[in-house]
């Protein structure tokens, strides 16, 4: 029998929570189950020779969130570029960031969670410009966010302090 490890286990509810936090009128916790491991982002974060770079992370976040909604597609269901960024940033927060306390150079650069209370909350402190639907999201939609919490933020996480569990 093999051992069940703390980073097996981070996995399991890493990739739980992800599927959770985009499932309303979506997918399935196993087809998020396949495209995060189609994906190999479990793979690249744990890897100890990878320096992590907003650059590195930012190119590595597209070729995910593709492979994730290329995946997702297989099974004859879209998957919005924003759908898929939710699954990548809802996954490394629970991962990687909370429990490496916020710190380290990967914790620094990886994209919030970006949600419909999170831009409601951006927009209404001047923070980003126009909110629209999340879930809709193309590749330019979620980047022209990004851009703009990235003038604001940095760790990228903090941008979270206009998110809420309670609808505001």
């Amino acid at each position: 029998m093999t051992s069940y490890t703390i980073s097996t286990h981070t996995y399991n509810f890493a990739v739980w929570t992800a599927a959770r936090a985009v499932s309303r009128n979506f997918t399935g916790t196993q087809n998020i189950i396949e495209a995060i491991k189609a994906s190999k982002i479990w793979e690249e974060v744990t890897n100890p020779s990878t320096i992590w770079s907003q650059k590195h992370f930012d190119a590595q976040h597209k070729e995910w969130a593709n492979k994730i909604i290329e995946t997702i597609y297989d099974k004859s269901i879209d998957c919005s570029f924003g759908q898929a960024a939710k699954i990548i940033a809802v996954f490394l927060k629970t991962a990687i960031i909370l429990p490496n306390k916020g710190e380290g150079d990967l914790s620094a650069v990886i994209h919030p969670p970006i949600d419909s209370i999170l831009l409601k909350n951006l927009k209404k402190a001047g923070i980003i410009e126009k909110v629209s639907a999340w879930t809709k999201f193309g590749e330019k939609d979620y980047e022209d966010v990004i851009n703009e919490i990235k003038v604001h933020f940095g760790p990228l996480w903090t941008a979270e302090k206009f998110w809420t569990a309670e609808e505001k």
